[in-house]
């Protein structure tokens, strides 16, 4: 039941974010407020899980996975709220598509528990940590000027104000793709010394490894576009928050084990 609910929730959230980002790539000023309506839902059913899920007896692990899914319905809630008091085009977007990642990732959890990792501590494994954080964490500020580059391409569109002081927009994009260049080369580096470490050398292939290379082939496949074609606009920009919305749900998965 908790699965069916997660599975739910994740393709409420993922339904309004298409939603939301229709409305920025066509320019259209009006709200989205079927976006809104999904995001509901969305809320309701990963709040029905989270309480379906509830056990005071539980241990540690269940516990850490149900305040994961209270923090991603209180996120929720807070960005509707926010929505409802003003038009904020990227809050939307941004939120149901981390949380319906989050609300995934729970239920590939669920289905698919992964064994807590032993053994000793190989320099490799090390490695392969070390690589796969930093190339993540440049993946981080890419992201947000990736959208912040979306939310400005939609406002001079839209021709609405805006009361921030934002760099040009062809620097927000040139800055965007620098830093995910940069971080691409290190999530591969991490990527291939996960697979050479001795925690997955005797391992089946987990549901983390499939999210990874889904995330990996996502911003692989927008670099060379960029690099090929001159790739930019709206639409690449959105590859940017899917390529890091689906990269959080792998480190999500790993950080669960």
């Amino acid at each position: 039941m908790v699965v069916g609910l997660l599975i739910a929730a994740a393709l409420a959230y993922f339904f309004a974010t298409a939603l939301f980002l229709t409305r920025l790539v066509r320019g259209e000023v009006t709200r989205r407020t079927r976006g809104e309506g999904a995001m509901v839902i969305g809320t309701a059913l990963l709040l029905a899980a989270a309480v379906a899920g509830f056990d005071p007896v539980a241990g540690a692990q269940s516990s850490s996975g149900l305040a994961i899914l209270f923090i991603g319905c209180a996120a929720s809630g807070i960005a509707l709220v926010m929505l409802r008091w003003a038009d904020f085009p990227l809050l939307g977007p941004v939120t149901s598509a981390l949380v319906g990642v989050v609300a995934l990732v729970m239920a590939l959890h669920a289905v698919f528990p992964a064994p807590a990792p032993s053994g000793p501590v190989r320099v490799v494994t090390i490695l392969h940590i070390s690589a796969t954080l930093i190339g993540y964490l440049l993946f981080v500020p890419a992201f947000v000027l990736g959208n912040l580059y979306l939310g400005q391409s939609w406002r001079l569109r839209t021709k609405q104000p805006s009361s921030m002081r934002l760099p040009p927009i062809v620097t927000l994009e040139l800055t965007a793709w620098r830093l995910l260049s940069v971080g691409f080369v290190l999530y591969t580096l991490g990527i291939v010394g996960g697979w050479l470490s001795t925690e997955t050398v005797h391992q089946a292939i987990r549901p983390q490894h499939i999210v990874a290379a889904i995330s990996w082939l996502i911003y692989a496949v927008s670099l060379v576009r960029r690099y090929t074609s001159g790739w930019r606009g709206a639409r690449a920009a959105i590859a940017l928050l899917a390529g890091f919305v689906v990269t959080s749900g792998a480190v999500l998965l790993y950080v669960l084990r």
